[in-house]
């Protein structure tokens, strides 16, 4: 048996669900590039509106077959409740669609959408790792659950992780937060701290690697790099999650390439963490199960 490369994963991930191409609507030019960027390496074509009435006329001009969007995103904070009546629009045009809307993490006002069916909110800035749990979540709700998982499968309770933080605060949040979900975590003051400590660690002692990249001594990649040439089975398949604020795809890939699993944002969404885990714990064989 061998492992899927990661890229060859994510796009097929895409292809499994169907979604090859999707529309971008906000009125920063800036998220615009940066999910056709993501998106396009995914294999998904990306078309882009900077107000509504653009994004209108993708929708009604030309073969409807030339744009059979499967999702569609907008910006929240389009004026005069532009992304509402985009979304009504979207509906009549494409009623299978799904959207989901792009708020500010400092978080806007949600109200007005969630009577809508089929659709979902996506915290900006935009990563591909809280895109595709939305998709999954929406599928979910929608009959087409990817698995027999019961609620409550996604728990972290009897998980061990090992967490590189150099932010005493951070690092005091995070720990706070898995074990209010019955998770153990230790804490490591940096990449080269935590290369060490899982080098010297039982096989299975941990589930996951949790792994700030802006770290003094040996920063996250670095240490990503240094825990995937270890001599030991287990550390060609721990989950590494590089945790950061950096946005931009670049840092993404930077990610990826340095032998991260996944790139998600801070701060941290809990809910996110545990599906994330959740997939990446039970791809790898963890000897541990969520319960």
């Amino acid at each position: 048996e061998l492992r899927i490369p990661d890229s060859q994963a994510d796009k097929q991930f895409w292809e499994e669900k169907g979604i090859t191409r999707i529309l971008v609507v906000d009125s920063s030019e800036e998220v615009c590039d940066s999910v056709r960027m993501r998106m396009e390496d995914m294999g998904v074509q990306v078309d882009t509106a900077l107000e509504v009435e653009g994004a209108e006329k993708l929708l009604h001009d030309g073969s409807l077959a030339d744009r059979d969007y499967q999702v569609i995103l907008l910006d929240l904070a389009l004026p005069n409740k532009g992304s509402v009546h985009m979304a009504e629009t979207a509906r009549k045009v494409l009623p299978g669609a799904m959207l989901l809307f792009l708020v500010d993490c400092d978080g806007a006002r949600t109200e007005e959408v969630h009577h809508m069916e089929n659709t979902g909110i996506l915290t900006k800035p935009f990563f591909v790792a809280a895109f595709k749990e939305k998709i999954r979540e929406l599928r979910a709700d929608h009959g087409t659950k990817e698995s027999t998982v019961e609620s409550g499968e996604d728990s972290l309770e009897g998980l061990c992780f090992l967490a590189a933080e150099d932010n005493e605060i951070n690092a005091e949040i995070l720990k706070e937060l898995l074990e209010m979900e019955g998770a153990v975590c230790e804490i490591v003051e940096n990449g080269q701290a935590a290369l060490e400590r899982f080098a010297a660690a039982a096989a299975g002692e941990f589930d996951a690697i949790l792994m700030d990249v802006q770290m003094p001594v040996m920063n996250g990649y670095d240490a990503s790099r240094a825990i995937r040439q270890l001599k030991r089975e287990d550390a060609k398949i721990i989950p590494i999650i590089a945790m950061t604020a950096n946005a931009f795809a670049e840092d993404e890939k930077e990610a990826l390439a340095a032998g991260m699993d996944v790139h998600l944002a801070k701060p941290i969404d809990v809910e996110i963490l545990k599906k994330v885990i959740q997939r990446y714990v039970v791809e790898n064989g963890s000897d541990k199960k969520f319960v």
